[in-house]
């Protein structure tokens, strides 16, 4: 759903010039909609004046430092106040606004009938401005995200994230703009720091934020690319990168794809005997309360300080002398400690994540984690020989300590790859293949 035209309302309702600013950066490409030829002149009595001319195939919006009084080649003249250009902009007739003495048309008044094209048409993104040549102003779009993005999205959400966007090569359009959300209270906008924490920061050069808006480049690409960077918790600015495209209309085909992956992860919740969470995020603390108590090596500790965990530390806690290794005993001893298991995580958290993340990003981060998850399975594969030809008992019992901790990696990714980035296939190895073939 689109709610540019409804956040444009209420952006005319409660602050006229903000909504103004937005509807003379979609100048140059929502004046393409116009029939050829017209050519007028625009003056928004708080923010300037404009010379627009539509051409056969081209269309060219050039701000002036004062209206020129000049006729020539001018169709007409149209004066507004910022209060006037959104509400024609949001649909408002202009015969009502200048009834309403909000709009003033000198010259060929049938001509500004072709002005209609720009109400009725579908509203213009300001992704179709940037990639129409427009200069953009980071201030106008992030403070419209107060009206763009539904408080209804943010339920279950507290977060706040800042953008800094440093100046471009012309010095022009850098700042920070911090974006608090509140779990379905209205997003607030601020350019001076919030009391409470800030959760992520985003730092974009405005070239590269130019390119993200005109859609040049997507947000996982520049991420890839090191176009941005982002400082904290990624999760909270991948949910504003989906409102913000939802806000536009575009979120349709992921919005598609999370309920099918939704419908996945709910079938598959408990591969490899693992816990089925109600999505809280505690499962995996109450099925650990049901472990057995561990294996404890003479001479060590059954905490998870260091004097269990660090071969290199002698009984007691001591330092072990240069060349006093434990023995395969103390190693197996060792490893049955520090176990862990696979079924007892919860990935709660993490389905919801992954559902939320956008495609582009999802493949990028799956055919990262695939070389792990092949890896893993392949090297438990390939220890196996190593077994027989293991010179006493001893190091037969300790290489299949670590022939398990393979296993139950591999076990980890797949139930990973099943329940979480929801995969196709329902076994391991056609889960495999699946990030084989990517």
């Amino acid at each position: 759903m689109d709610r540019t035209r409804t956040a444009l309302r209420q952006m005319a309702r409660e602050d006229p010039e903000l909504a103004a600013r937005l509807v003379l950066q979609t100048l140059p490409a929502a004046v393409r909609r116009i029939a050829p030829p017209l050519a007028y002149e625009l003056t928004v009595r708080e923010l300037g004046t404009w010379r627009i001319a539509v051409d056969n195939g081209d269309a060219r919006v050039e701000r002036l430092f004062e209206a020129t009084g000049d006729p020539d080649g001018l169709d007409f003249r149209l004066e507004t106040d910022a209060a006037g250009l959104a509400a024609m902009a949001a649909g408002r007739s202009p015969l009502r606004l200048m009834l309403g003495g909000h709009l003033r048309v000198r010259g060929k008044r049938r001509k500004m009938l072709k002005l209609r094209a720009l109400a009725d048409a579908e509203d213009t993104s300001i992704a179709e401005a940037a990639a129409a040549g427009a200069e953009i102003d980071p201030d106008a779009i992030y403070r419209a995200l107060e009206y763009l993005i539904d408080p209804e999205w943010t339920r279950g959400h507290s977060f706040t994230v800042a953008y800094e966007i440093a100046p471009g090569a012309n010095e022009n359009a850098g700042g920070t703009w911090y974006v608090a959300v509140d779990d379905g209270a209205r997003v607030k906008v601020t350019t001076t720091p919030p009391d409470g924490q800030v959760t992520a920061t985003v730092s974009v050069g405005y070239d590269a934020y130019r390119r993200l808006i005109g859609g040049e480049v997507t947000p996982a690409q520049a991420m890839r690319e090191q176009l941005t960077d982002v400082d904290g918790d990624i999760y909270p600015v991948t949910l504003l990168g989906r409102w913000i495209e939802r806000s536009q209309g575009r979120d349709d085909a992921e919005l598609e794809r999370e309920r099918r992956q939704r419908e996945v992860q709910l079938s598959r919740a408990g591969t490899w005997g693992g816990i089925q969470s109600n999505g809280s995020g505690d499962g995996a603390t109450h099925a650990a309360a049901g472990r057995s108590v561990p294996l404890q090596v003479e001479g060590t500790s059954t905490d998870d300080g260091a004097d269990g965990g660090d071969p290199a530390l002698a009984p007691a806690g001591g330092r072990r002398p240069s060349g006093d290794l434990m023995s395969y005993g103390e190693l197996y001893a060792l490893w049955e400690r520090k176990n862990w298991r696979v079924h007892e995580l919860d990935f709660s958290l993490d389905r919801e994540q992954w559902v939320t993340t956008p495609t582009e990003a999802q493949e990028n981060t799956a055919w990262s984690l695939g070389s792990f998850y092949i890896g893993e399975e392949r090297v438990t594969a390939d220890l196996a020989p190593f077994l027989l030809a293991a010179p006493t008992g001893e190091v037969e019992v300790f290489l299949a300590t670590q022939l398990v901790d393979e296993a139950r990696h591999a076990a980890l990714f797949d139930r990973f790859g099943a329940e979480v980035m929801a995969l196709d296939s329902d076994d391991l190895r056609g889960r495999m293949r699946e990030l084989e073939a990517m």
